[in-house]
């Protein structure tokens, strides 16, 4: 796995997706998540955040519930914002 020197949490998770894109990454009660999966959520988490002006630099906190049920719901409707 190529890491540049100074890497942060995504950028191990994006070369972790890159290389299992259909590897299973999250598995909660009956959803299963793979790499491609919360590769894509967090990339209209990104561009969601983005649109209401969030930018390089800003910080945002996430309050969620420890499951994936929850994740999966959340990008159901962050998918149909779009």
């Amino acid at each position: 796995m190529d890491l540049p020197a100074q890497f942060n949490v995504a950028d191990l998770f994006e070369a972790v997706a890159d290389r299992r894109v259909d590897g299973t990454a999250l598995v909660a009660g009956g959803v299963r998540l793979t790499y491609r999966m919360l590769d894509d959520l967090a990339g209209r988490w990104a561009t969601t955040l983005a649109d209401l002006g969030v930018g390089t630099g800003d910080r945002v906190a996430f309050m969620l519930a420890n499951s994936a049920q929850h994740v999966d719901r959340k990008s159901t409707r962050l998918n149909s914002s779009h």
